[in-house]
């Protein structure tokens, strides 16, 4: 009523209410919907995914067997990480071609900056970046072994490749609610639960 935008609050600071879409607080008015929650959650979890592919792909250009393209040539014959089982071959006539060295070395990092950025954006190029992401870890697993890594990264493609549900496209719905909408949502489920003896 006093132009103010309605109170938001985080679920630590709130009460939940009755296994309805709302967390409240004794404040009235200040009323923050599951859904609003939703949507900040799942741009905080793009923006945390976009950082660290980013920060992969930085860090990996300030190596200098990253600049130069020989990274993979290292990265196969190590005795920790490289290649082992019935691929090590291929995986070593690989890095003995310069050009496919090259082209895998920096392609990693060139996949990574794609993910890094297309996580940010809409729904289709989310999907790609689950492709690309899904692309990476299967070829990181095949040449180093590391399963369990590429298993969790592209689960976690998976989570921001979800297409947006209606209300996670709608960023305005969080933005536009006003506090009387806010104080008529609570009262309306506090009359429902006042209704039900609750």
């Amino acid at each position: 009523m006093d132009g103010r935008p309605p109170c938001r609050t985080t679920p630590d600071a709130a009460v939940f209410a009755r296994h309805r879409n709302y967390f409240r607080r004794d404040v009235v008015g200040c009323a923050v919907r599951i859904d609003d929650l939703a949507y900040l959650s799942f741009w905080a979890l793009r923006l945390q995914i976009a950082y660290l592919y980013a920060d992969s792909a930085i860090a990996k250009m300030g190596v200098e067997d990253w600049q130069n393209g020989s990274a993979l040539y290292y990265i196969v014959r190590d005795r920790s990480f490289g290649s082992s089982g019935p691929l090590t071959p291929i995986w070593l006539w690989l890095s003995d071609q310069s050009l496919t060295t090259l082209a895998l070395t920096w392609g990693a990092i060139a996949i990574e900056l794609a993910i890094a950025l297309f996580t940010l954006l809409d729904a289709r190029w989310r999907l790609a970046a689950f492709w690309l992401g899904l692309a990476l870890h299967a070829l990181t697993f095949l040449s180093m072994g590391l399963f369990s890594f590429s298993l969790v990264m592209v689960a976690v493609a998976a989570l921001i490749a979800t297409p947006g549900v209606a209300v996670l496209n709608r960023p305005q719905q969080l933005l536009s609610r006003d506090r009387l909408t806010a104080q008529n949502d609570l009262r309306s489920l506090e009359a429902n639960e006042d209704a039900r003896g609750m």
